[in-house]
């Protein structure tokens, strides 16, 4: 990935292989020169994938109330109360007043 990132040749032969659309091949030498200008701020270090630090419940769920992407667990109930944006904030006002 390193040298995708910060050599010419290498990232136009991966662009040219893996740009399916038209319109993407048409700007690929744009998209080549745009990352070529960024290749001396790319660390390697900052290429490395970790797993993930915050592993409990990183599983999310669906919204209890509208069934929609959820990533609010609410450890306040009991039950395993999944809550999206939208929902998340009504509920504690709702079932959680101080």
């Amino acid at each position: 990935m390193y040298k995708a990132l910060t050599d010419r040749e290498t990232l136009n032969k991966l662009l040219e292989q893996g740009l399916d659309d038209e319109e993407y091949q048409r700007h690929r030498d744009e998209i080549v020169n745009l990352f070529m200008d960024l290749k001396d701020k790319v660390r390697i270090e900052d290429l490395i994938v970790y797993e993930p630090i915050w592993t409990f419940k990183r599983e999310k769920g669906k919204c209890s109330i509208c069934n929609e992407f959820a990533n609010i667990h609410c450890v306040n109930c009991k039950d395993n109360m999944w809550l999206c944006v939208d929902h998340g904030s009504h509920h504690k006002a709702d079932y959680h007043k101080l």
